[in-house]
């Protein structure tokens, strides 16, 4: 559940289809998914097809449903994926709950269903689970182990994203282009120790190395955060009329990336004002939140999913950091992230 606007638009069944290009075949999943990338479909709203999809590095293998619990099926809007130790969890937001799996085999292990209202994000710190919830807009504490429900802090306003950095949790009190906060808790007492304010429409928190990097946009600007994670205070913050908009905060290798309207920027940790030269155009974009429905850079390849008209299959497209095109195929239904998944060393 993306963007709640787009919720109706979401309401009619379509499989996962194949291309001429590239095509796209459902197979048996190979026993160890250790060396590629998955992709999350959330499916369409109140259909319950969700769906994690598996691409590998060399994209030799394009492999769809991965992950199906006891009853064969993933659930109703997939959300959110999360790695903890050996295990993977899959947020289901209109399901209200949370299916773990081994993050290799994809052979499910446990559902998590108490406590949880229109579930986003997850992050762990000090053995605990932490989840933000839109729907009791709160965020809803566990055991990290035996998945047992610890606590609630609520927050009273919209919640989304969530991460952890310093034995500390940042919580984005901003959802669907509504709110500002950055609501910051302390692992040990599960208490707020602080909230930072932003501009009005913070869009995106990531954290890298010891700092939490935030936007905050409109269609006419965006503001640019770097936060020092030892005190929790900001260090540079620059105003952009150029790069508008500004979504998608992602890191890889010591860089940000995020997205402005049809195009890709990069952002430096250094930075105090905008790059002006994006890293990559889609030329073809007319629906530009239809274009980015799902972003990520991982090891320096860019991961594009166009969600089309909603309802049907999206177009994946991977980039190289010059803006060529290595490899396009259909995925599932509202393809909305992508995720590194390495064998642990």
């Amino acid at each position: 559940m993306k963007k709640l606007i787009f919720l109706a638009l979401s309401l009619t069944f379509f499989a996962s289809c194949t291309t001429s290009d590239s095509p796209f075949v459902e197979e048996k999943a190979p026993v160890s998914l250790e060396n590629g990338i998955l992709f999350l479909n959330e499916g369409n709203y109140l259909s319950g097809n969700a769906s994690l999809g598996f691409i590998s590095t060399d994209f030799s293998e394009i492999v769809e449903n991965i992950a199906k619990n006891n009853n064969d099926s993933l659930g109703d809007v997939a959300q959110s994926l999360t790695f903890y130790n050996n295990k993977a969890f899959i947020v289901l937001n209109n399901s209200n709950k949370i299916e773990v799996f081994d993050r290799y085999t994809f052979k499910h292990e446990n559902t998590i269903e108490s406590n949880l209202n229109q579930p986003r994000y997850i992050t762990f710190s000090n053995n605990k689970m932490y989840v933000t919830n839109y729907g009791s807009q709160s965020v809803t504490i566990y055991n990290a182990n035996s998945f047992d429900f610890l606590n609630e802090i609520s927050l009273n306003g919209p919640v989304d994203n969530i991460t952890t950095l310093n034995r500390k949790i940042y919580i984005q009190k901003a959802a669907f282009s509504e709110g500002n906060e950055i609501v910051i808790v302390d692992d040990k007492t599960d208490g707020i120790v602080k909230t930072i304010q932003v501009e009005d429409k913070l869009q995106s928190i990531v954290a890298h190395s010891d700092f939490i990097y935030a936007v905050s946009s409109i269609n006419s600007r965006s503001h640019f955060y770097k936060i020092d994670a030892q005190d929790d205070k900001v260090i540079t913050h620059f105003l952009s009329t150029k790069n508008m908009n500004a979504q998608n905060l992602r890191a890889d290798e010591n860089i940000l990336y995020y997205t402005s309207n049809n195009q890709v920027y990069q952002w430096f940790p250094n930075d105090t004002t905008v790059q002006l030269d994006p890293v990559l155009t889609i030329k073809d974009a007319t629906d530009l939140f239809a274009t980015f429905y799902g972003f990520n850079v991982i090891d320096s390849r860019i991961y594009v999913a166009d969600a089309g008209n909603y309802t049907q299959a999206s177009k994946i497209s991977i980039y190289n950091l010059k803006g060529d095109k290595l490899k396009s195929f259909y995925g599932g239904i509202l393809t909305n992230q992508f995720y590194k998944n390495y064998k642990l060393k």
